[in-house]
């Protein structure tokens, strides 16, 4: 799980208007309950076209 957290990482030094907001507000919530990973972008997902 640790490399899903390690591309999520990678995307917003990439760019920040890759993680949204709420993506970011999430992902501190799934931090404080110490979640073994997360992913915000990838295939399938809904997002802006």
């Amino acid at each position: 799980m640790q490399v899903m957290v390690q591309n999520t990482e990678a995307q917003g030094r990439l760019h920040p208007g890759l993680i949204s907001e709420d993506a970011a507000r999430i992902i501190e919530i799934a931090r404080a309950h110490d979640a073994v990973g997360w992913k915000v972008n990838g295939a399938r997902g809904k997002g802006d076209r």
